[in-house]
């Protein structure tokens, strides 16, 4: 008889202790639940964060581009090229006087036919 009190004292023993341990067991599941749900939120609040960073950064900057332009548009020279001036006039051609008669530059040079013959 000692044997069967000391199983039911042993059943109702582990009984409170699996209970005991089911209460914990489920408290560090709902920790370890609220703690990842925690890191998720971190992560798309940091995602988030550095993507509205990135879209105003990209809209300063085409803001500022376009505020650069305005200004060097307006310090442009805007005074316009004077045109392009006509050609002169075609100078009358020079009568060249020369009274001397034009000689053959060899004396021999007008015996000889340029292609072989006398």
């Amino acid at each position: 008889m000692n044997k069967w009190k000391l199983i039911i004292l042993s059943l109702g023993l582990w009984s409170l202790i699996a209970c005991e341990s089911q209460d914990d067991l489920q408290v560090e599941v709902e920790m370890l639940i609220e703690q990842r749900v925690q890191n998720r939120k971190d992560s798309y609040t940091s995602t988030m964060s550095g993507n509205c960073e990135r879209k105003v950064l990209e809209e300063a900057n085409r803001i500022v581009d376009s505020i650069v332009i305005a200004e060097a548009r307006l310090k442009k020279d805007t005074i316009p090229k004077p045109p392009r001036p006509d050609r002169p006039p075609m100078p009358e051609p020079r009568e060249l006087k020369d009274t001397m008669p034009v000689e053959p530059l060899f004396p021999d040079s007008l015996a000889i036919d340029s292609i072989g013959g006398k």
